[in-house]
């Protein structure tokens, strides 16, 4: 992991999750959805405000970027970027963020 940005224990769950679900029926997407990922964790903690607030899902002072159905939910004001959680557009977000 890079020291620009630290993935949480739930961050580091939701990544495995995602990576063994793809890799079950198609492990070279699982592989280009994690590097996707990872570029998207390095280009936050470049450019840690360029995420959208989503104020209907938290108050906390999170913000969250796109990658593919993917939500990174970031806190852009640690150093470095804090990774809270990545979660897939199609789950339910309640109680997800904390």
């Amino acid at each position: 992991m890079s020291e620009k940005y630290f993935l949480t224990k739930l961050a580091q769950a939701d990544r495995k999750e995602i990576f063994s679900y793809i890799a079950n029926s198609n492990p070279e997407a699982a592989f280009k959805v994690d590097k996707k990922l990872v570029f998207a964790f390095e280009l936050l903690s470049n450019f840690p405000e360029i995420g959208h607030k989503r104020s209907y899902l938290t108050k906390k002072p999170f913000k969250f970027y796109s990658v593919y159905n993917f939500m990174i939910v970031y806190n852009p004001n640690t150093c470095p970027v804090r990774i809270i959680r990545i979660i897939c557009s199609y789950r339910s977000t309640k109680n997800l963020i904390s």
